[in-house]
């Protein structure tokens, strides 16, 4: 009985070690490439782009600063919401060191219907530890559940352990597969035809606006607005298959109009871009390598069109 104790305390003390270890040291073994800490290392930028994978996959960074002279930072993570983007840009455009002269953010339609979710464990690892404290208050702001308190327990004690043991390898891979947070070296083909007709996209007969997710867009506008940096949405071309789609359709509305209320640029992706070829897309809400250098020259022009760069 007594080795079984001893046994026990051992491993709790371990597990508590590298708890704690990783709540106060994980975003020093972060990628310098992607994500916050990779923004920190190349901070202060000209643009920052802020959003989920559908916006890591929208932009040839090269490309857009080869074309505008202007240093930009893709900031993405898997899932990311408004909900979630209020702390971090909270923290960003506090900081003279990471405040960005134009930030885009977002407008993903899809994602303006749906409830607040932490899609990705590494922006807890990213952060430090200041903002690892907001994100994990978050989960006992609303009705404390069991499964809240497992999901919490399992961000701080499971997840992303092996970034940790993999440092050294991982950060050589991530620094070669990434350029200022967009791709690079990484060739996403396009669909063929065949595919490109069957892509569904799973959204519920009535989605309708989350009114969190509408009070964080207009946290974020106000945002804007006291720190002097100028924010814009933009929102990336969806195959035609899905931006025909009915609840599609009306959520853009819905989130145009929001936007708009705000007094903020905003540019849908679906102008003038061939949304109906199957090449451009690499599934049901992201673009192809060639769709993305293709969406890339529209940004462009459409942020020089409307001064929010200068040529």
């Amino acid at each position: 009985m007594r080795y079984v104790l001893k046994v026990t305390a051992a491993s709790f003390l371990i597990l508590a070690t590298l708890t704690v270890t990783k709540f106060f040291n994980s975003h020093r073994f972060a990628p310098r490439q992607s994500g916050l800490q990779g923004l920190a290392a190349n901070g202060p930028v000209d643009v920052l782009f802020i959003g989920s994978s559908h916006t890591r996959q929208s932009y040839d960074l090269r490309r857009f600063e080869r074309q505008t002279g202007f240093k930009a930072f893709v900031l993405a993570y898997n899932g990311l919401d408004y909900v979630a983007m209020v702390p971090m840009l909270q923290q960003i455009l506090q900081d003279p060191k990471l405040k960005p002269r134009v930030c885009v953010v977002e407008a993903y339609s899809a994602n303006f219907a749906r409830a607040h979710e932490e899609q990705d464990s590494r922006l807890f690892f990213d952060a430090d530890p200041q903002l690892k404290k907001v994100l994990l208050r978050k989960y006992f702001q609303q009705p404390l559940q069991l499964q809240h308190l497992q999901d919490a327990f399992v961000l701080v004690v499971n997840r992303n352990n092996d970034s940790l043991l993999m440092y050294p390898l991982s950060r050589a891979l991530l620094a070669n597969l990434s350029y200022h947070g967009a791709y690079e070296n990484k060739n996403l083909p396009g669909l063929s035809p065949e595919a490109f007709r069957r892509l569904e996209f799973p959204l519920s007969v009535d989605a309708a606006v989350s009114p969190d997710q509408r009070e964080a867009l207009r946290t974020i506008a106000q945002m804007g607005r006291a720190s002097g940096v100028e924010m814009v949405f933009i929102e990336s071309p969806l195959p035609a298959p899905v931006a025909a789609l009915v609840q599609i359709r009306n959520l853009k509305s819905q989130l145009k109009k929001a936007i708009e209320m705000e007094e903020l640029g905003y540019f849908d992706g679906d102008t003038e871009f061939p949304v109906a070829q199957p090449a451009l897309f690499a599934d049901n809400n992201h673009l192809s390598t060639e769709g993305r250098a293709l969406f890339t020259d529209h940004v462009v022009e459409w942020l020089r069109s409307t001064r929010v760069i200068e040529h």
